[in-house]
């Protein structure tokens, strides 16, 4: 590109704001051959044109940022620490995370937040004993950052300390824990995450069921059937989405019972869900097929074929019976 020599050339103008102006034209052109040259300009005096320059070094991604960018993270200004450990984590270079470790100790609880932020992007479980020490910090957007952090990570050593945060007084660091276990995936959670599923807020009760369809354990099947009565209006989508997920034919009544549902949601979640497995059809156990309304629709003469490969009779009847059905969801329906 042709502006680039002249956007490199402009770093070196006497007013400030039009180097900074260069600086942001080259964050957006992105092109490993700018780095070199915003690397020297970190030189610059100028304490927000030092920060645009490592916004713009972790824009651009390059490796060849990281020394420079470990550097910052030992800077007076705060700011530019931040923004060092922002531009690490844009990088993704795992040589990154002792440093990273490091800034957690800071003495601002912005960098260290941001620190934990990163270290759960960049994923290296060597962050992992560093995070549940994280979780005892004493500003309270800290620990959950850790928390979400840990779930990132997705390293079962985790487990304890996500359970033990479920029993938190904060609803926030109760949700997150809910949401970190579902990342970490592994069945010894499910026992609490089905206690959690009782909880006395709407909302909560939903993560959970997500976070159980994440992990995939079919004991958390029944539960999930019984939370599709549940009052908060959200939660049998999610009980439905969850069972999709888990995909134990236990839940293949339910589903088609779902896909009768004149809530479009629910509706279109259990269509979504029953294709996420294959099953007997209910209609002929001899007869294998995915899941679909026209597979409920059984009180049809006698022998009309109900399974989906020869449906279009029961996708129209479908299309009748509901015409105040959205378009797009109909057209979902006959797929």
């Amino acid at each position: 590109m042709r502006i680039i020599p002249a956007l490199i050339a402009t770093l070196r103008d006497s007013d400030r704001n039009v180097r900074k102006s260069a600086i942001e034209g080259l964050r957006k052109v992105a092109d490993a051959r700018v780095v070199p040259a915003l690397l020297k300009a970190l030189r610059d005096s100028d304490r927000n044109v030092h920060e645009s320059i490592i916004e713009a070094l972790g824009q651009v991604g390059d490796v060849r940022a990281v020394p420079a960018l470990l550097e910052a993270l030992r800077d007076s200004d705060q700011n530019i620490r931040e923004s060092a450990i922002g531009a690490l984590g844009q990088v993704g270079d795992a040589q990154t995370t002792p440093a990273l470790l490091e800034a957690l100790r800071d003495s601002d609880p912005d960098v260290r937040r941001a620190a934990t932020y990163i270290l759960g992007q960049i994923g290296d479980a060597r962050a992992v004993p560093a995070l549940l020490e994280a979780l005892r910090d004493s500003d309270p957007d800290v620990p959950r950052a850790a928390i979400k952090a840990l779930g990132q990570v997705g390293d079962v050593q985790a487990i304890p300390a996500l359970l033990e945060a479920l029993h938190d007084s904060g609803w926030n660091i109760r949700e997150s824990a809910i949401e970190a276990l579902g990342e970490v995936g592994d069945v010894q959670a499910a026992p609490a995450l089905l206690e959690a599923l009782r909880d006395s807020d709407g909302y909560v009760r939903s993560i959970t069921a997500h976070a159980l369809g994440q992990i995939g354990d079919a004991r958390a099947v029944p539960a999930l059937l019984e939370a599709l009565r549940d009052s908060d209006p959200d939660m049998p989508r999610a009980a439905i989405e969850a069972l999709g997920q888990i995909g134990d034919a236990q839940a293949v009544p339910a589903l088609l019972k779902a896909l009768q549902n004149h809530d479009t949601y629910v509706w279109s979640s259990a269509e979504e869900a029953s294709g996420k497995f294959s099953t007997a059809c209910p209609c002929s156990k001899s007869n294998p097929c995915r899941p679909t309304t026209s597979c409920f629709n059984r009180r049809k003469p006698a022998g009309r074929s109900h399974c989906s490969r020869k449906a279009s009779h029961e996708r129209r009847t479908l299309d009748q019976r509901h015409p105040g059905r959205p378009a797009r969801a109909r057209r979902t329906q006959r797929r």
